[in-house]
């Protein structure tokens, strides 16, 4: 029975206080944050790039007309490396302000795979710029000042420099975008095939040298890929590449216009006849200018000497019409 009286009065003071704090009324109130401080999500979704990438050929000088050498589009070769520069709406490697910078590789001819995690944009407009190199070393790539005047002041002859850009490239859905990159060839280069004059065999060519322009004033245009021409040589000459009985050279473009040939020496032997190094000359194109995008083409004809001093001579000829695969 004190047990049920005990229950009773333990009900009674519940109730009471119950009803003391009815006549109190306690809301929590949560302030309204202002829409534009919210942190809103990002709905543009980004698209991704796919590049394939050819080489255009090189141009070939002729008397009245300029024609391309090869038919088609040239492979960049497996392995080569690619530089892309992207910038946002109206900004330019001009203007400065450069969106991304990305670097590519040829693993599969015709194709650029990215060696990071490659390019992906949101809608927008963008300028798209890429540059290689033939015969690229990681310390010879062009240092472009890419948020200044996107200019390259450090340049090498030995290098054949490609160039491309696509402007107002616009990115309106999510499907993949698929850019087709054409570099064209800003360097100049020089060919020259080497053989015996008429009733001579050229037997060996071990090694040829040439004197090209001073690259210490020239500069690369991110922009434009234009390099400015050289007016003056180097005090070294160059080793040219060799392919058999062939020797190339890439320049920066060339205004010899002070000049009156280019000399070289090549290191040969002549079937029958002692060899060694012998000098040769050049003769100068049309205009004396070794242009962007063209390549020169020579025969050099080695023949015995009829001075005492030298076993054996060289003459050279500028042959802008046969074609050298």
């Amino acid at each position: 029975m004190r047990r049920y009286t005990y229950l009773l009065l333990f009900g009674f003071i519940v109730l009471c206080i119950a009803c003391a704090c009815a006549g109190d009324t306690y809301r929590v109130v949560i302030e309204d944050i202002p829409i534009k401080e919210r942190p809103q999500k990002d709905t543009t979704n980004m698209v991704d790039f796919i590049f394939t990438v050819g080489v255009q050929p090189h141009n070939s000088s002729e008397i009245n007309n300029t024609r391309y050498l090869q038919n088609g589009i040239v492979n960049l070769p497996v392995g080569r490396y690619v530089t892309l520069y992207i910038y946002q709406g109206d900004y330019t490697p001009e203007t400065g302000d450069q969106y991304r910078q990305d670097k590519y590789v040829v693993k599969t001819a015709g194709y650029l795979t990215p060696l990071y995690q490659g390019v992906s944009l949101q809608k927008g407009t963008y300028n798209i710029y890429a540059v290689s190199e033939f015969n690229n070393t990681s310390d010879k790539t062009p240092n472009f000042d890419v948020n200044q005047n996107g200019l390259a002041t450090t340049l090498y002859n030995e290098l054949d420099y490609l160039w491309w850009s696509k402007t107002g490239v616009e990115v309106t859905g999510e499907t993949p975008q698929t850019v087709p990159i054409l570099f064209e060839h800003v360097a100049t280069k020089v060919v020259i095939t080497c053989t015996g004059a008429t009733g001579y065999t050229l037997t060996t060519l071990t090694q040829l040298t040439l004197g090209e322009p001073d690259t210490a004033d020239c500069n690369y245009q991110l922009a434009t890929g234009h390099i400015n021409a050289s007016t003056k040589f180097q005090s070294q000459p160059e080793e040219a590449t060799l392919d058999g009985f062939v020797a190339s050279l890439n320049f920066v473009p060339f205004d010899a216009s002070n000049f009156s040939q280019i000399t070289g020496q090549a290191d040969v032997i002549l079937e029958g006849y002692s060899g060694g190094w012998v000098s040769f000359s050049l003769p100068l194109p049309d205009g004396k200018e070794f242009s962007a995008g063209y390549e020169y083409l020579y025969t050099l004809e080695f023949a015995p000497s009829s001075s005492r001093s030298q076993c054996l001579e060289a003459v050279a000829y500028l042959n802008g019409v046969s074609i050298i695969q």
